[in-house]
């Protein structure tokens, strides 16, 4: 059982790792990754194009619009198994995902565990530990999450730069 759980944890959090620049895109012309590594100018919508900062879309990011770092992590860190960094960067299929694996993990192996020693059931005996391993993989992905709004290595969904004011 221990084993099971440790191997998923560690898939979640390789997986989680890569998740986020896995659907990077290319559309932007100069990307940042914080606002202090925007050259400075008299503001964004004076600078030339050739080195104003864009979204994902193309468009160009609106100077003061940034995400802080600073809240991303506090809300990954209070209450990440909420997936409420990743709603807060933008990227809401993996908060959502998250959401799914703490809380439909959890109440599943209570209901295989308590169904299993009622019916004497050897299948539902035999889902319970995995219900548990993917209510772990989801804590764990949540940690993951927190130390990766520290590190940069989750950034807004839309690309513009990030308010990196934890470093």
């Amino acid at each position: 059982m221990f084993k099971t759980a440790l191997l998923c944890a560690i898939a979640v959090i390789a997986f989680s790792a890569l998740l986020p620049t896995a659907f990077a895109s290319d559309g932007c012309k100069k990307s940042y990754d914080c606002i202090d590594d925007v050259p400075s100018n008299d503001g964004w919508d004076t600078m030339e194009d050739s080195i104003r900062p864009c979204d994902n879309d193309g468009n160009y990011c609106k100077e003061g619009d940034d995400k802080s770092q600073v809240v991303g992590f506090l809300l990954s860190f209070l209450i990440g198994w909420t997936g409420a960094g990743y709603f807060y960067y933008g990227h809401m299929g993996l908060g959502a995902a998250i959401i799914v694996l703490v809380c439909c993990g959890a109440p599943c192996a209570g209901a295989a565990g308590g169904a299993a020693k009622v019916s004497d059931q050897k299948a539902l005996a035999a889902v319970a530990p995995l219900c548990a391993c993917v209510s772990i993989a989801g804590y764990c992905w949540a940690t993951a999450v927190w130390i990766m709004m520290i590190t940069k290595g989750v950034l807004p969904e839309d690309e513009c730069p990030l308010n990196c004011n934890l470093s």
